[in-house]
């Protein structure tokens, strides 16, 4: 087997092709390809791979190109670089010995015996900010680790105010003007949230600014105030990576359409966030 992919670097949450793939029926017997695939280093071995049907029958000396299979980079995965493999679904023509018929043998999956690697790289800015209001408590913080790590691999900038230090400014004076700045406000919504005055302060001054704001509640958690009715993303506390993964794109997708704008072109109807 032979193939390239359309790139030889990638970003989290792009989409990329397997192409130009070609196999050689190199044995004595007829092949039947019934399917062709990649897998990647990174996919977990109850997920399937990236596969694309097909109907191909070779006789031996034959060869044959594979149709172009798609695939998507998962939004968390850590910029690197990784190996993956491609192979093919097949059976083979044999001939039963007792009934004297010519019968097909399923293989499955038949990997190329070839160490490939795909390089993994955070995304280039997408000019597009957020304001992350949360706490400082140390479970908040690990939550806060998580979530800053995706917003900058999908090249999201993000703002916390406890890194951004302007020295001799007024606290404040300077998380409004940081509030001001942003494309959408992140409201880290915890147990610990509840009790911070600061938390709380924030929200004051995002809805004084009128500022779009993305509420993420902690299951559990009771809204207060402007939370109540409106749109959130849920997470549970030792689960929330699915949660993060539904936020990341949709920032994505609220920075595509501020690009169009810029650029002119009428942006597709926004989500409700």
């Amino acid at each position: 087997m032979s193939h390239t992919l359309d790139s030889k670097q990638y970003s989290p949450y792009e989409r990329g092709t397997v192409r130009s793939a070609h196999i050689k029926n190199q044995g004595s017997v007829d092949l039947h390809i019934y399917g062709f695939g990649i897998e990647f280093g990174w996919q977990k071995k109850e997920k399937v791979w990236y596969n694309q049907k097909c109907d191909i029958f070779l006789e031996p000396g034959g060869d044959a190109e594979l149709p172009v299979v798609g695939f998507k980079i998962p939004i968390d995965l850590e910029p690197r670089t990784y190996e993956y493999t491609i192979g093919v679904q097949t059976e083979s023509k044999t001939a039963d010995r007792e009934e004297s018929e010519e019968v097909w043998i399923d293989h499955g999956i038949i990997w190329e015996n070839k160490i490939n690697k795909v390089q993994i790289r955070e995304h280039t800015d997408r000019d597009f900010k957020v304001f992350v209001s949360h706490t400082n408590h140390e479970d908040d913080k690990k939550i806060l680790n998580v979530l800053s790590n995706l917003l900058s691999n999908n090249g999201i900038s993000y703002l916390i105010a406890e890194d951004t230090p302007k020295y001799g400014e007024y606290l404040w004076r300077k998380i409004k003007s940081e509030i001001n700045s942003a494309d959408r406000v992140i409201i880290l919504w915890t147990e610990h949230a509840t009790e911070s005055g600061a938390v709380r302060e924030e929200i004051g001054i995002t809805i004084g600014a009128r500022k779009k704001f993305i509420p993420v509640i902690e299951e559990g958690v009771e809204k207060k105030g402007s939370q109540i009715g409106t749109e959130h993303i849920q997470f549970n506390l030792d689960l929330y990576e699915e949660a993060f993964n539904k936020l990341i794109g949709d920032l994505i997708t609220f920075a595509n359409e501020k690009a169009k704008r810029k650029k002119g072109v009428k942006p597709e109807e926004s989500l409700p966030l």
